[in-house]
């Protein structure tokens, strides 16, 4: 029983300890994340995960034809890994729901815009080499939206010329920036 007493006064205060650094942690994220910012987990061993700044832009050529064009771009200012991340949606609006929904990576798209409703990604890690990676296949769900703020959920899977696989999952705010702004 002594010993019973003792093991529980040795791990309750690691688990409390435990669960305040944590919840310090995940608030600090969600900060970052309300101020323009994305956390994504990947599978590579080199790059777990993926922090920095969100921003996007209206495309303005496409918007006259009842199509939502919008440009989201994605940049390592926190970790200093070299990774920038690009995602170009385009989804015809008939029911003024604005960008909300669902993006589906459309394969045939040859160049960086979609022709139709989808989505085509790039994602630039110099960690994992020189090549850039494309998107293949996923999806992207645009869950909350006004004009200066974009909530959203990416699960994209990204390959490259030399056949390396790159697979990215999570949540991102993203907040709006002139055209002219972004690099």
């Amino acid at each position: 029983m002594k010993t019973a007493k003792m093991c529980l006064w040795v791990f309750l205060p690691m688990i409390f300890i435990t669960g305040a650094s944590m919840e310090g942690r995940d608030a600090a994220l969600f900060s970052s994340l309300e101020n323009g910012g994305f956390v994504f987990k990947t599978n590579q061993v080199q790059l777990d995960q993926m922090e920095g700044k969100a921003n996007f832009f209206y495309r303005e050529a496409s918007s006259s034809k009842g199509f939502h064009s919008i440009e989201i771009v994605f940049e390592d200012v926190l970790d200093h890994k070299g990774y920038k991340m690009g995602l170009t949606l385009k989804k015809e609006d008939r029911t003024n729901q604005g960008p909300i929904g669902y993006y589906k990576i459309d394969s045939k798209t040859l160049g960086f815009i979609p022709d139709n409703n989808g989505a085509f990604g790039y994602a630039d890690v110099s960690i994992l080499g020189e090549q850039p990676y494309y998107t293949k296949s996923g999806t992207i769900n645009i869950t909350h939206a006004n004009e200066k703020v974009l909530h959203g959920i990416i699960n994209l899977s990204l390959e490259n010329f030399q056949e390396g696989n790159l697979k990215v999952t999570g949540n991102f705010i993203a907040t709006l920036k002139e055209a002219s702004s972004i690099e």
